[in-house]
C-alpha cells in the first residue's frame, strides 16, 4: 500500500468513526431500555406467576433482552450504554419481583392489583425483595447485570468492524 492509498484508508476510517459517534443516541436507548425492562418484567413475573416458581437464570435472560433492547436503539459505543443496559437490566428484575408480591397479596386479601400497588410501600417491599435473596439468586442477578452491561454497547473498532462487512 503507498502513501497515498494509506492516507486515503486512515480517512476513511476518520470518517467512518464520525458517522458512528455520530449516530449514538443516550435518549433512545433510555427510553427503549425502560420500555424493555418493564416488558421483561411483566413477562417473568407472568412466568413466575403462572407456574408457581422463581427461576432464577430468566435473570440473565432479562440482562440479555434489555441490553440488546439498549443497544439497538442507542447504537452506542462508550461504556456509559453499558451502564444504563444494566441498570435497566437490574429495574427490570427487582420491578419483576416487585409485581409478583403484588400479585401475591393481591390474592391473599382478595384486592385488586391497584389496591395493593397504592397501599404497599415499595421501598419496604423492595428492601425486603433483596434481603431474601439466595447466593443463587445474587449470582445470577450479578450475571444478568453483566449481560445487560455487555449487550448494551460495542467498541468503536468491533462496529467499524461490521460496517466495512456490509459495505
Amino acid at each position: 500500500m503507498n502513501e497515498a492509498e494509506q492516507q486515503g484508508y486512515a480517512e476513511q476510517r476518520l470518517a467512518l468513526k464520525q458517522k458512528i459517534l455520530s449516530e449514538q443516541s443516550l435518549t433512545n436507548a433510555i427510553v427503549v431500555g425502560v420500555m424493555a425492562s418493564v416488558f421483561a418484567a411483566i413477562a417473568w413475573a407472568s412466568i413466575v406467576i403462572g407456574t408457581g416458581f422463581q427461576v432464577s437464570w430468566i435473570a440473565v435472560g432479562i440482562g440479555f433482552i434489555v441490553g440488546k433492547s439498549v443497544w439497538l436503539a442507542g447504537r452506542g459505543v462508550r461504556e456509559v450504554f453499558g451502564i444504563i443496559g444494566s441498570g435497566c437490566a437490574g429495574f427490570s428484575i427487582v420491578l419483576g419481583q416487585y409485581l409478583v408480591v403484588v400479585y401475591i397479596v393481591s390474592e391473599m386479601k382478595d384486592l385488586s392489583i391497584m389496591t395493593v400497588i397504592f397501599s404497599l410501600n415499595p421501598i419496604e417491599i423492595i428492601g425486603k425483595i433483596i434481603g431474601s435473596w439466595s447466593i443463587f439468586d445474587m449470582l445470577f442477578v450479578v450475571c444478568a447485570l453483566g449481560a445487560g452491561f455487555i449487550c448494551s454497547y460495542k467498541s468503536v473498532v468491533a462496529y467499524m468492524n461490521e460496517y466495512k462487512a456490509t459495505d
